[in-house]
């Protein structure tokens, strides 16, 4: 016996008909996105561990969005941030042995990094600090580099500073910060702008952390 599904009678019918059908194409939407994200994030943790990611070496990781109201899409990326004895010439070789091709990699000084997390620099919260403030803090030497055929099209960014050579006393939370400091960032993607009604970047950070 075959089962027809009856069209609703009424207007009121109508509506949660209607209503079904955007539920269960958000759901399939949400599970198609959390994919794309989980894939990104293993492919993150993945290069920070041939980078000399460890457990022990875990700062922080973080899934920041952008979302642009024309057109109206989103995009997510996940960072995953690390210590390491390396300094800036081993990193270099290491990054050129476990990546593709790269692009960047100038080395200059900078003060970028203490902007991508709540640092401690001498007891002052770096993400607490005025712009002239900010400009007190250590010039140290920093790196970046795009993984990828041309830099336009690269998903994957690696940042690395070099805070041994800050000569100042630096802490993330209440952990002493004794080596050079690296993130890599891998974009997941543009996403359709309801998914962030929900939070999607943050909640594959947490799903991936629950899975690890």
């Amino acid at each position: 016996m075959k089962i027809k599904p009856h069209r609703p009678r009424s207007c009121l019918g109508w509506m949660g008909w209607v209503f079904g059908i955007l539920l269960v194409l958000f759901a399939i939407s949400y599970s198609i996105d959390m994919v794309r994200l989980t894939s990104a994030w293993n492919e993150a943790y993945t290069l920070a561990a041939q980078l000399g990611y460890t457990p022990e070496h875990h700062l922080t990781d973080k899934a920041p969005s952008d979302i642009n109201i024309v057109p109206v899409f989103g995009v997510c990326k996940v960072q995953v941030f690390f210590t390491t004895p390396l300094d800036a010439l081993d990193f270099a070789i290491r990054l050129e042995q476990v990546t593709g091709p790269l692009w960047g990699g100038n080395l200059r000084d900078g003060r970028n990094m203490y902007l991508q997390l709540p640092f401690t620099v001498n007891g002052r919260n770096t993400l607490r600090l005025t712009r002239s403030q900010t400009d007190t803090l250590p010039l140290i030497r920093e790196q970046d580099w795009y993984v990828g055929d041309d830099i336009f099209s690269s998903r994957i960014k690696i940042f690395y500073s070099e805070f041994s050579q800050a000569n100042v006393k630096i802490e993330y939370g209440s952990r002493p910060i004794k080596g050079n400091v690296v993130y890599v960032s891998v974009e997941a993607g543009m996403f359709p702008i309801w998914t962030f009604v929900t939070d999607v970047c943050a909640r594959s950070k947490d799903m991936q952390r629950w899975m690890r």
